[in-house]
């Protein structure tokens, strides 16, 4: 039974602590079995399956894959602690089905002498909240808070991973480099309340537009990057910048204030694309640089295209390299 030993070690400090302890604490023979368990190396078995009073230090692996480093690393470990060849072992895994809610816990076992007896001092910790808590704060160091969106690192190193796989499979990555138009504009007219709600907007039609393949992420202010993985050709592209475009022509519901005004109703929502095909062997650095400059370029051009007639604003213009999207797509010129 908990705080009461079946190895009747004499010193009395040490059932004090082994009862009392913050963490799980285990007196095991050397083969693992259970001799002595106190009450949080229970509480953290609970609803696991694994029987404290009858089950076995292998027992902690019932939920990991057979041939996982986990599986590997706490059996040989342990084979080596009894053999006097490691003084301890050490694993972290996870406690629960696949399809329940985490339970990770770090589990630590010596060899110590009680008596005339050898046993494992098995110490078992909840590693849970540490272990969301180091997801969190990863997540909140790589995605845009506002968006949810991945950060500028983040999207590089996506884009890097993207450009490597490129190099071993042959098919192109597509970068889309986008920029909200006149968004300046709607801060100083609605205020920034209203100038968040468009970004969180973008955010997300981007994500529910994009493939599996694909990603975006927020650069700066309003400012995106969509990195398109396995890219057939610039027909493809063109495609897939369509499609972004449909997402992202469509006024977005606001509410916010002004001047102390309320702001209620639909913002237009406009944005201009430059869309480029990875080159052999090219670098992420580059090919972001050849997107950002295929962008402007197309939006200088709309801004001309739009001095001469409305309707010409509105037309694809295909360069040497790049493909240029001032806005909603619906001809194209070569």
């Amino acid at each position: 039974m908990a705080g009461r030993s079946r190895t009747a070690p004499g010193d009395e400090r040490f059932r004090a602590l082994f009862a009392n302890a913050p963490v799980g604490v285990a007196l095991c023979d050397p083969d693992g079995d259970f001799c002595d368990v106190n009450t949080t190396f229970r509480d953290i078995l609970d609803g696991t399956g694994i029987d404290p009073d009858q089950g076995n230090l292998l027992d902690l692996l019932r939920y990991a894959p057979a041939e996982s480093d986990e599986v590997t690393t706490w059996r040989r470990d342990l084979d080596a602690v009894n053999a006097g060849t490691r003084p301890v072992a050490r694993v972290q895994l996870s406690l629960a089905p696949p399809d329940a809610a985490p339970r990770l816990v770090q589990a630590t076992a010596a060899r110590v002498a009680l008596g005339e007896k050898d046993y494992l001092l098995t110490h078992l910790e909840d590693a849970t909240g540490r272990r969301l808590e180091r997801q969190r704060l990863v997540y909140l160091a790589t995605h845009d808070a506002l968006t949810g969106l991945p950060n500028r690192e983040l999207v590089h190193q996506r884009l890097v991973a993207a450009l490597e796989r490129s190099a071993g499979n042959g098919l192109p990555v597509g970068v889309l480099y986008l920029d909200l138009d006149r968004f300046k504009s709607v801060n100083d007219r609605h205020g920034h309340h209203v100038g968040d709600a468009l970004l969180a907007a973008v955010g997300r039609r981007l994500t529910e537009v994009l493939r599996a393949a694909d990603g975006a992420g927020r650069l700066s202010g309003d400012e995106f990057l969509v990195v398109a993985g396995d890219v057939p050709d610039e027909t493809a592209l063109s495609e897939l910048v369509r499609r972004i475009e449909g997402v992202l022509s469509e006024p977005v519901e606001v509410n916010g204030a002004a001047d102390d005004e309320p702001v209620t109703g639909r913002v237009p929502l406009s944005v201009s694309i430059g869309a480029v095909l990875s080159r052999p062997g090219e670098q992420a650095g580059p090919l972001v640089r050849r997107a950002d400059a295929a962008m402007y370029a197309a939006k200088r051009a709309r801004r001309r295209q739009a001095r001469r007639s409305p309707a010409a604003a509105r037309e694809i213009s295909v360069m040497r390299g790049a493909v240029g999207y001032p806005r909603a797509a619906v001809a194209e010129h070569r």
